[in-house]
């Protein structure tokens, strides 16, 4: 029962932004089974939240196995000694450490022009603080090293009114792979001494 209200509070969410932000409707349904993906990963305690910028539209997506999922499972291979059988196995050990992927943007905005994506972002800093309050994370690292992104998610953050640490790590793309890695190994060690 709680699933199915989850199921139709995150429909009627979407359906919203996508109307709001004027986007292909026909996406409605990826970006639904997207959401619906990430909500059964969230550990019911979250003691270190990544949020990005938003999941891609090409349907590549960290819950569904994809070079950011393969970038973040590496660090935790090093960290926590231990190998992967795969992507789902991961995804498991990473909820049962109780970390979890946010995104600032519930939509996919990447191939958007500049200033309608900033405005997406603005309007998202909203919704992505109410979904804050409720996760009320630990420890925060902001995947992403624009100065306009990491201030809208610091807006966020604080209009949740939460003062946990946060950290920066660059986006696992763009020849940026190894610095997301060693930052994301160096948070890692620090919160699982």
């Amino acid at each position: 029962m709680a699933k199915k209200c989850l199921t139709r509070q995150i429909h009627s969410d979407l359906k919203f932004r996508c109307a709001s932000f004027a986007t292909d409707m026909s996406m409605e349904n990826l970006w639904m089974d997207i959401e619906l993906l990430r909500e059964s990963f969230r550990p019911n305690r979250i003691r270190l939240l990544l949020i990005g910028e938003s999941a891609p539209k090409n349907g590549d997506f960290f819950y569904k196995g994809c070079r950011m999922t393969t970038h973040t499972k590496k660090p935790f291979e090093k960290v926590f000694k231990k190998s992967f059988s795969g992507t789902n196995d991961f995804l498991k050990f990473f909820k049962m450490k109780k970390c979890y992927l946010d995104d600032l943007c519930q939509i996919p905005i990447d191939g958007v022009m500049p200033a309608e994506r900033n405005r997406i972002r603005e309007e998202s800093i909203k919704y992505l603080a109410q979904r804050l309050k409720k996760q009320k994370p630990e420890n925060i690292a902001i995947v992403g090293k624009g100065k306009k992104l990491k201030g809208q998610i610091e807006e966020a953050i604080n209009e949740a009114g939460l003062s946990c640490p946060i950290d920066i790590l660059p986006f696992a793309g763009n020849s940026w792979q190894n610095e997301y890695e060693a930052g994301l190994e160096k948070i890692l060690r620090k919160l699982f001494k």
